[in-house]
């Protein structure tokens, strides 16, 4: 039962945040713009701050764990 209202209430404040934000925004850089609904903006600008993160995250360790193996065998 906890379950199933912890569910609709994510689903409610999912619904309301699409529901705040469907309105249509005007992006422009330099000599191009674009239309979009705001929730696509912030969904695309989530996406690519996740892709980015996770993948400064690996390049990160993958440099460290470089770093160790040349410590420890050199």
């Amino acid at each position: 039962m906890k379950r199933l209202r912890l569910l609709l209430f994510v689903l409610l404040l999912t619904i309301l945040f699409i529901v705040q934000n469907n309105q249509v925004v005007q992006v422009s850089f330099m000599f191009w713009s674009v239309e979009m609904p705001r929730i696509l903006l912030m969904s695309i600008l989530l996406l690519i701050g996740f892709v980015l993160g996770y993948g400064f995250h690996y390049w990160w360790q993958t440099r460290h764990q470089h770093d160790l193996e040349k410590k420890i065998w050199h």
